[in-house]
């Protein structure tokens, strides 16, 4: 850890003696919980600054966070983050959880569903640590209701394919559904803008100018800072 910090701070060092004024050049290691908001504003920083290398470090929520705190990474998007002193925090996107049924299930044309309208499924969870599975499970506590899972699977694909296949109901967030045509994604009435995206940084690393440039084009993305 302490040798994450000292490239840290070498890195700093760098965009200060570097041409890094217009960040003709740099490295920015980004870690996230999900790709798709975070390639999206990984997109705009490319466009922006072609000369800066990133990283791409994907994980579930809790080895994203771990990595954001281990200096593993510049700086992080991440699903309803625990609050630190040591960190600060940027919205990016609000979700709303789905149900994920297979195409022609009972439930596939309904324009909502209820956690209790779930209750006699077959369901399909994601592993500890998961921000979904953690927003779920606070979800079902507090209906007191109870879901004995039949699969538990380790990521967003796997989710997609067990649903498919056809072994039970899963969940998933809005921007994570695909166009694969034999899975329809059906909002969940308790769990609508259950999922709040956010633009997560260790405060020192805010100096770093490919952190900040980012952030820069964070806030000026739709719906950014609400």
């Amino acid at each position: 850890a302490l040798t994450r910090q000292m490239f840290g701070i070498e890195a700093e060092i760098e965009d200060f003696l570097g041409s890094s004024l217009k960040l003709q050049r740099g490295h920015l290691r980004f870690a996230a919980d999900g790709p798709h908001l975070a390639l999206d504003l990984l997109a705009v920083f490319r466009e922006s600054h072609p000369g800066v290398t990133v990283e791409l470090i994907l994980g579930n929520a809790t080895e994203t966070w771990n990595a954001l705190l281990q200096s593993a990474a510049d700086i992080a998007m991440l699903a309803n983050p625990p609050e630190d002193p040591r960190a600060a925090s940027l919205p990016i996107a609000v979700q709303d959880m789905m149900l994920l049924v297979p195409r022609g299930h009972g439930l596939a044309k309904s324009r909502e569903v209820g956690l209790k309208d779930i209750a006699a499924e077959k369901v399909i969870f994601r592993e500890h640590g998961s921000n979904t599975q953690r927003t779920l499970e606070r979800a079902l506590r507090k209906q007191r209701l109870h879901l004995p899972p039949v699969l538990t699977v380790g990521s967003r694909e796997a989710m997609i394919e067990a649903v498919s296949r056809r072994i039970g109901v899963g969940f998933i967030f809005d921007r994570e559904k695909n166009d694969d045509p034999r899975s329809v994604a059906v909002p969940i009435r308790e769990l609508r803008g259950s999922n709040r995206n956010m633009l997560v940084y260790l405060k020192p690393r805010r100096r770093r100018r490919t952190v900040a440039a980012l952030i820069e084009l964070a806030l000026r993305q739709p719906g950014a800072g609400r």
